[in-house]
């Protein structure tokens, strides 16, 4: 399924490993990396939300992904292997807009230091071997699909476990929605042949959650919307938004459907502000805004202070 990079790997997990130094695979320099609307994956803890009881977890750095795959081994004793590559870009069937796909291999390291029940214990020589081969297909930040050699593919997500959450879709696909209250810096960035001329950045801070309940027919189909979760943003010296402006998600009676996201106000030129949902994290997301004016699109990156 992928191509071996057995040797590329080996250094990449080195350090987490405990096996040596960081070094970077062939071709993880890029000339640039397609960000503007199709951000990359979220680092940290992400789960599989089908009863397994495995997880992974998930580096990524200017374009390179360095993983661990956690779960057991047949007697139920912990067990993980590593994985790591240079992320591609890619129009996903499931995701037009973007995504990125990681093809690699599974590596299971031998020689470790000991960390429990360490008495007369002693490592042999360091060393690893390819079990298999995993591919990952990144939605967005925050949702991914993955094949572990031939088993079926599996919906995994960020675990968001500093903040309050709202349980969008308890099974496959797994949609959680955290709290954006809080203070954020925005980045904000016109596409256009000269972007530092258009480069802007201030502080603003959205307010806690109100959820609204609404009305629903009585033999409701898949397409229509039941809940609605709202943040106003409460404070934005710099104009960044429309004034009044609030964060709206709503989610459909279709639980498997993403839920629509975007940033709404009362009055002003007639601009929308996209959010995808896939986008949002616990302190990340991205805002795309579009218009009738030229240049026609801008990106807005929020990053949450203090938080990470």
């Amino acid at each position: 399924m992928a191509i071996s990079r057995a040797s590329a790997l080996a250094t990449v997990i080195a350090a987490a490993a405990g096996l040596g130094a960081f070094t970077q695979p062939a071709g993880a320099q890029f000339d640039h990396l397609d960000q503007f609307a199709n951000p990359l994956p979220e680092s940290g803890r992400w789960f599989t939300n089908d009863g397994s009881r495995t997880g992974f977890f998930i580096e990524v750095q200017r374009g390179v992904l360095a993983g661990l795959y956690v779960g057991g081994d047949a007697e139920g004793n912990n067990a993980w292997v590593s994985f790591s590559g240079v992320l591609q870009p890619g129009a996903l069937a499931s995701a037009p807009e973007g995504g990125w796909i990681l093809e690699t291999d599974l590596l299971r390291f031998a020689g470790t230091g000991c960390i429990v029940d360490c008495a007369g214990a002693s490592a042999g020589p360091s060393s690893f071997e390819d079990i298999g081969d995993i591919r990952i297909d990144f939605l967005g930040r925050s949702l991914a699909r993955v094949w572990i050699d031939d088993q079926p593919a599996r919906e995994i997500a960020p675990i968001f476990f500093g903040v309050e959450r709202a349980e969008l879709n308890p099974q496959a696909p797994p949609l959680f929605l955290p709290d954006l209250a809080g203070k954020w810096v925005v980045a904000k960035a016109q596409f256009a042949d000269f972007p530092d001329e258009y480069r802007s950045a201030a502080v603003i801070e959205i307010g806690e959650r109100i959820v609204e309940q609404l009305d629903v027919p009585e033999d409701p189909g898949p397409d229509v919307q039941d809940v609605r979760y709202i943040n106003s943003i409460i404070a934005d010296p710099d104009g960044m938004f429309p004034p009044d402006s609030r964060v709206e998600c709503i989610t459909f009676i279709d639980r498997s459907r993403r839920p629509s996201c975007w940033i709404v106000y009362p009055l002003g030129p007639m601009r929308t502000f996209q959010i995808r949902f896939d986008s949002i994290t616990d302190s990340r997301l991205t805002v795309i805004e579009t218009g009738d004016v030229i240049p026609p699109i801008t990106q807005y990156q929020l990053i949450k202070l203090n938080h990470d």
